[in-house]
């Protein structure tokens, strides 16, 4: 059902651009409530970033199956008896996403081992693990086989029977996030890009992915990225992203409340009262907002309206009567609701206002409708929560877990500034939004990546500007975002998280030779300021590509297309070639063979 749809999020984080003032950055002040970060805790195990999309309940509505990456776990709970029991892995196995076969059991993604784990829920009992991709994302049931969407853009099959050798089916794009089958087709998500490839399952041949449309706000279009989650849904499938200011329309501001303001206010930090007899308070935003896109085989996906203070949609469930969207970000901020509720109907206006619900204790993380009932996940403190028919009573909580994995540096991040984002809403799980933004001043900016050891990189931006983390997080948290001043234990956490948020696992590079490109990539004097552990000498330098820039560190560049500082070579190939990349002054490039360049590219897709 096209119109029971709706998504919820914000968006924004530490983008680029200068810092100016020298000491503390006058505090703006907040659009909205701002973030209770609670005790300064450091976990002695970082948690990962919040991905969603942890949870499901078995075709018979007996069992409630959640992941919980912060303990590597899953949790397996008896929604009669409320039992709960556990099938635990090793530390950094980062279980994920749930599916469930013909049979009734089991299979989640470890997203950090590269495998699939089966498991019988009945029995609370590990089946088997099966390689599959050294990045898994998305799963998928179709049938006797499985399909397993990869980061490194491989969709792999492998048959839900044991002991079965997993092939891929098909190579697509990197950053793969989804898989969702229906009778005809297979659909299959882009994290960052926010595309969708509609494939026809009697075909084994790529297509051109689907862009999703651009969403009307009252200061104009927003452009997609970010889809956080894609699920089958009444009628069809359906896609809860996030869009942003459009590049080419008004420069974003730098000034107090400049990325806070943005959705309604034009960039500025300023919200207008009313419209047209509408509210437009409601309809405040930040650079980035929420929206969903249905999907379809046979048709375009248009868009539906901006969900207003809905910090980062990790996840949505709809039954045909309901949608709900939770919005992680919000967890920490009293007087902003986590879950926001839509049914038929709702979809007028510049933007749209949730029905009443009630938020459960704890960050919400996941949620699935079973039977005609809400069930949602929360972190901190682990739990399930079951709804009954009246989604604003209080939820029965089942509790998953009695230790904490609290981390201040963890919820800073995650948490609604006071502006409507969090830094997760631009680093969506520690890396970028593959977006290039317009700013005031400077121009284009390439938002950049947090994994793989931030700290090495410093000074930080483009322009080498910020000298350190607190430099950083006076000039965008403070200042742009409209958040709180982090005292030095707040900033030590966060300092701390950001620090340990690991790179994405090596890809499997298919083309080229990594010796060879490597030799090529010391020969060609890209070593030369690409150096040392981190790949960068931290300096900034003009390498004839339009001004003096920070060199930035190499490591999962794989991950991070579109690359240099305006986002203007779309692969890493065409960094070779491009005009915008400067030349012989940005390594001695020219000359290069198309051989030579592959092993570059192989070289570089391997750090």
């Amino acid at each position: 059902m096209r119109k029971g749809l709706l998504l919820a999020a914000m968006v924004v984080g530490a983008c680029n651009g200068k810092f100016g003032d020298a000491g503390p950055i006058p505090e703006p002040l907040p659009l909205g409530p701002r973030p209770d970060y609670g005790p300064t805790i450091q976990a002695a195990t970082p948690p990962p970033p919040i991905s969603g999309g942890t949870l499901h309940v078995t075709t018979d509505g007996r069992f409630a199956v959640a992941s919980d990456p912060d303990r590597d776990r899953v949790s397996l709970v008896d929604l009669t008896s409320f039992a709960v029991r556990h099938v635990a892995f090793e530390a950094g196995a980062e279980p994920g996403r749930v599916v469930e076969d013909a049979s009734g059991r089991v299979h989640v993604v470890l997203r950090r081992k590269g495998e699939i784990a089966t498991i019988d829920p009945a029995g609370a009992t590990l089946v088997e693990r099966r390689a599959v991709c050294p990045v898994p994302r998305g799963l998928a049931a179709d049938g006797g086989r499985l399909l397993v969407a990869c980061a490194g853009g491989e969709l792999v099959e492998l048959p839900v029977a044991a002991g079965s050798v997993a092939k891929v089916l098909m190579e697509l794009a990197p950053d793969l996030r989804d898989v969702v089958v229906d009778a005809s087709s297979i659909y299959v998500s882009t994290f960052r890009a926010a595309e969708v490839f509609v494939l026809k399952k009697t075909s084994t041949s790529p297509t051109a992915p689907r862009i999703l449309s651009p969403v009307k706000t009252l200061n104009g279009v927003m452009t997609p990225a970010v889809a956080w989650r894609m699920r089958p849904v009444t009628g069809g499938v359906a896609i809860v992203h996030q869009v942003g200011a459009d590049p080419d329309g008004k420069p974003i501001s730098t000034e107090p409340g400049g990325y806070a303001g943005g959705g309604s206010g034009g960039g500025d930090g300023t919200v207008p009262g009313t419209d047209s007899g509408v509210n437009i308070d409601d309809c405040v935003g930040s650079i980035v907002q929420s929206t969903v896109s249905i999907v379809s085989s046979a048709s375009g996906m248009p868009s539906l309206g901006p969900i207003p203070k809905a910090v980062l949609p990790v996840d949505f469930a709809e039954d045909g009567s309901h949608f709900v969207v939770a919005a992680a970000g919000n967890g920490k901020t009293r007087g902003l609701g986590q879950l926001f509720h839509f049914s038929a109907g709702v979809f007028s206006g510049p933007c749209v206002k949730a029905l009443p619900i009630a938020d459960p204790p704890g960050q919400s993380v996941a949620l699935t409708f079973s039977n005609a009932k809400l069930v949602v996940q929360t972190r901190e403190p682990a739990a399930i929560h079951l709804y009954g028919a009246d989604l604003a009573a209080p939820p029965v909580t089942i509790p998953l877990a009695t230790d904490s994995r609290e981390d201040t540096g963890h919820t800073i991040f995650h948490s609604n500034s006071g502006g409507f984002l969090a830094c997760a809403s631009c680093h969506p799980e520690g890396g970028d939004d593959g977006r290039t933004w317009t700013f005031e001043k400077l121009g284009p900016r390439r938002t950049q990546s947090f994994r793989g050891g931030f700290l090495e990189t410093a000074p930080f931006h483009w322009d080498g500007d910020m000298p350190d983390l607190r430099a950083l997080s006076e000039a965008v948290l403070s200042k742009r975002m409209s958040g709180p001043h982090l005292d030095d234990g707040q900033l030590g956490a966060l300092s701390a998280w950001l620090d340990a948020v690991p790179a994405l696992p090596k890809p499997t590079v298919t083309k080229g030779s990594v010796e060879a490109g490597a030799a090529l990539f010391t020969a060609r004097g890209c070593a030369t300021c690409h150096a040392g552990s981190a790949t960068t000498t931290n300096a900034t330098v003009d390498v004839g590509t339009g001004g003096n820039f920070q060199v930035p560190s190499l490591r999962g560049l794989f991950y991070r297309a579109p690359y240099m500082h305006d986002g203007c070579t779309n692969t890493l190939a065409a960094r070779f070639t491009a005009a915008c990349a400067g030349g012989d002054k940005h390594g001695r490039t020219s000359g290069l063979s198309g051989a030579q360049i592959q092993d570059l590219v192989a070289y570089l897709s391997s750090l």
